[in-house]
């Protein structure tokens, strides 16, 4: 049995003392147990939800107060207007996301566009400078033979 007698119940001042106590024995012990030391091994792996030696006489209820309808500070329930404008904003969000993954390909399809359109410039002029050259009295001048031997592979 406890340190209180049956009919006995917890004074204000023994709870908060007792919660307050608690708490410093969490603070100390962290939120896991080792599993190594002798305490760890005694009570085994750690589960959810359950308050360790604690004894018979307070809950989870007497020690951390009603919870159930938040964790910590986050409400479980979705009904509140708070939930409607989070989702409105998350459609905007993914609204957006869209529009900009649009332009992203428009602007990779005008890279790839440019891209050849320039190729194919590069090779119209290379093409018509090696006519040119080619047809000049006294052959390529001697700066230009490199550059269109790596262009048209001579």
């Amino acid at each position: 049995m406890s340190h209180l007698e049956k009919n006995q119940i917890w004074k204000p001042r023994e709870k908060e003392r007792g919660k307050e106590l608690i708490k410093e024995v969490l603070h100390i012990l962290g939120s896991q147990i080792n599993e190594k030391d002798s305490f760890g091994q005694v009570l085994g792996k750690e589960q959810p939800g359950r308050v360790r030696g604690l004894g018979f006489d307070p809950s989870p209820t007497q020690v951390f107060g009603v919870t159930t309808n938040r964790i910590g500070s986050i409400p479980l329930d979705c009904s509140n207007g708070n939930n409607v404008v989070l989702q409105e904003e998350v459609s905007r969000l993914k609204l957006k996301l869209q529009a900009a993954n649009q332009d992203s390909n428009d602007l990779e399809k005008e890279i790839k566009y440019v891209t050849q359109r320039s190729e194919d410039r590069d090779k119209r002029v290379m093409g018509a400078l090696n006519y040119i050259f080619k047809n000049l009295p006294g052959g390529v001048p001697s700066e230009f033979v490199d550059l269109l031997n790596s262009q048209t592979g001579i």
